[in-house]
């Protein structure tokens, strides 16, 4: 976990999901992350269905921002405050691969298996000597373009069915990088590109 996060971002829904109704019986917020100028708290609405970003500057306490989200928008919402009031420092933005390494390399190698028996069966019909375990030799494709097809799986069933897929990974932008497991509303891509 990155210094100054108690919460990453991934996890703030599920946590204002578990503590959002003591949150209003104690009237108390929680804090999620802070960094050396701010402190970043989590409150309620008087519904639990939308959760409520507060930001403090120290030591005067000070509230300096204030943004709401639900579901769908936290992580995203969650991941910007915490780039924007510097909780993460350039430090962690270089560890952040190495901290979730076994979580993206787990999901990588289980989604180019799933592609390789995917292509297995789709091809036995016209090919039936086709084993799984030599498919590549067997077809004459090559671990690149295996990785271009799951690239391709992914990308289009997030466009044309709107399903956020799971694959963690940390995704580039201008100024930082931050690590999703659910990335793909995050990514930059062409949404006419399959229609």
């Amino acid at each position: 976990m990155s210094k100054g996060v108690v919460y990453e971002p991934s996890e703030v829904w599920d946590y204002f999901l578990d503590n959002c109704e003591d949150m209003l019986i104690q009237g108390e917020e929680h804090m999620i992350a802070e960094s050396d100028e701010y402190k970043i708290y989590l409150f309620s609405s008087d519904d639990c269905t939308t959760g409520i970003i507060h930001v403090y500057d120290t030591p005067d306490e000070d509230m300096v921002a204030e943004d709401l989200f639900g579901e769908a928008e936290c992580e995203a919402i969650v991941s910007k405050t915490y780039s924007e009031f510097g909780v993460y420092k350039e430090k962690d933005v270089k560890s952040l691969f190495k901290e979730h390494e076994d979580e993206i390399l787990d999901s990588e190698e289980n989604l180019t298996d799933a592609v390789t028996y995917f292509l297995h069966e789709a091809v036995l019909s016209t090919i039936p000597s086709c084993k799984l375990r030599s498919i590549k030799e067997d077809l004459g494709i090559t671990d690149d373009e295996i990785e271009a097809m799951k690239n391709h799986f992914m990308e289009y069933i997030y466009i044309k069915f709107g399903i956020d897929l799971y694959r963690p990974m940390v995704v580039q932008f201008e100024d930082r990088e931050e690590f999703f497991e659910h990335p793909y509303s995050h990514l930059e891509l062409d949404e006419n590109k399959y229609n």
